[in-house]
């Protein structure tokens, strides 16, 4: 009988990758906007900046997919982890706008591939009892990568500046490239041929809760884009407490709540958590100190901290264990859609609110309101196509 226990050791080693990656990822999310907005860019260029390492990405997918389930997946992790250190050695040599784009387009190939390849390890290392539970414990790496990543990268960088900050962050993701060597082999498709084609790319049954997933990254990355831009302008020295409070509620409630869509059923836990996500939005539209803003990391890790995981299960269960690759990539395929237009729409609005006559912190605040549309649009979704996901769920 097969330990049902997740803790093995190649959970434990791909859990330990990522808790690297999204330490790195998270540093570069919080300072690239940054520097941007220190270089001259515009709320609409920033936005643009900070979203293209998943526009790259999704640029890239119909191109790499087709080898995630012909090759050995922690082989195509470790060269993505490569290629990610490599945008953070770009970032250190950048000095103008430019150089930050080539970094952050080279960031979105590495992540991109990091990312799908991450999620088809754990989906073969979990045992089938206790699938939403382990997914759900994987995603808490990113609550770690959220508490120590941005606070870490906000403090060096004052410290020791931009530049050698995102020096120290491709270390970081050369000691995660070490690591993924402990992860087992994964299983392979039987037909291992390299072909560009829709079902290389797009897993069809695992379409439906990914365009779920479009619209609830979007809010996402627009709040990771802009909350530090936003601290500043309210005067909030401390602004890194944004974050290191959201994922202090991340590792609250994951552990908590992970397993209410196993016992609850999908469709309450996912409406349930969207309408708590769309209440941190109200707080952070009204903040214009720290304590709410606070207050509102927590409640929005409530909502986000269980529905991400609870969508990207739904997803990978979608899927024989030789095409969990496909399945992976079709789920980061929608997200990246998300968190590449989130912060351009937002940094647009931002602008467009300031052409209309209100001053940067209105605009700021009325930009966070905004992303309560796209959280609207997929719970609808979420009811709409309760049906076809139960129906394409095959473990």
């Amino acid at each position: 009988m097969k330990n049902k226990s997740i803790w093995n050791k190649s959970f434990i080693a791909i859990f330990m990758v990522a808790l690297f990656q999204t330490m790195a990822q998270f540093i570069a999310h919080t300072l690239v906007p940054k520097y941007a907005d220190a270089l001259g860019a515009t709320a609409s260029i920033i936005g643009l900046i900070s979203g293209l390492y998943a526009g790259t990405a999704l640029a890239f997918r119909p191109i790499t997919s087709p080898a995630y389930d012909i090759f050995n997946k922690k082989d195509i992790l470790t060269v993505a982890l490569g290629i990610t250190s490599l945008s953070f050695v770009v970032f250190f040599l950048s000095d103008s706008l430019p150089l930050i784009v080539v970094g952050r387009a080279i960031q979105g190939l590495g992540i991109g591939v990091a990312g799908p390849m991450g999620l088809s390890i754990v989906a073969s290392a979990l045992p089938r009892e206790v699938y939403s539970k382990g997914v759900s414990m994987y995603t808490i790496t990113q609550a770690f990568g959220q508490a120590i990543g941005p606070s870490i990268g906000l403090e060096l960088s004052k410290s020791i500046g931009y530049q050698k900050t995102f020096l120290c962050s491709a270390a970081l993701m050369l000691v995660a490239m070490g690591l993924t060597r402990f992860c087992s082999d994964t299983p392979v498709a039987e037909d291992r041929h390299y072909r560009v084609g829709f079902k290389s790319v797009f897993s069809k049954d695992a379409i439906p809760g990914a365009v779920i997933i479009l619209f609830t990254g979007m809010p996402y990355a627009s709040i990771s884009a802009m909350m530090t831009i936003y601290g500043g302008l309210l005067n909030i020295d401390k602004i890194g407490l944004y974050f290191t409070f959201y994922a202090i509620g991340l590792l609250v409630f994951k552990p908590l709540l992970g397993g209410f869509a196993d016992k609850y059923g999908f469709v309450k836990v996912m409406v349930g958590s969207m309408a708590v996500y769309a209440v941190a939005f109200v707080i952070f539209g009204f903040a214009r100190t720290l304590p709410p803003l606070l207050v509102g990391a927590l409640i929005a890790a409530a909502g986000y901290g269980v529905l991400h995981p609870t969508l990207q299960a739904l997803c990978m269960r979608t899927a024989t264990p030789d095409k969990t690759g496909v399945a992976a990539n079709t789920l980061y395929f929608f997200q990246d859609i998300g968190l590449f237009v989130g912060p351009y729409i937002s940094g647009m609005a931002i602008d467009l609110f300031k052409a209309a006559g209100a001053d940067s912190v209105n605009a700021y605040a009325k930009s966070f309101m905004l992303m309560i549309i796209p959280l609207a649009i997929a719970a609808v979704l979420t009811i709409l196509l309760r049906n076809i996901i139960r129906r394409n769920i095959k473990r």
